[in-house]
């Protein structure tokens, strides 16, 4: 029988240092092959990002780092 790939979308604030981010990494880590994770992470790139055991194709990072950023990129 088949396995049904899940597909799960994780969306958060930065990839700081802390102790959301190291959760999910390791969730990341530790999940099941047939789950596919993509992250959206609202703030730009850090050092911590490259730390996850993700490809650059399952990260998006918006830079939003302020309000009118936020209303500019959801009105473009």
């Amino acid at each position: 029988m088949k396995q049904k790939i899940i597909k799960v979308l994780h969306i958060i604030t930065s990839f700081e240092c802390g102790g959301a981010q190291t959760s999910l990494k390791r969730l990341i880590k530790f999940s099941d092959k047939e789950i596919k994770n993509k992250v959206i992470v609202l703030k730009g790139k850090n050092i911590f990002y490259d730390f996850l055991p993700l490809n650059e194709s399952d990260l998006l990072f918006l830079d939003i780092n302020s309000i009118p950023k936020l209303l500019k990129g959801i009105l473009d």
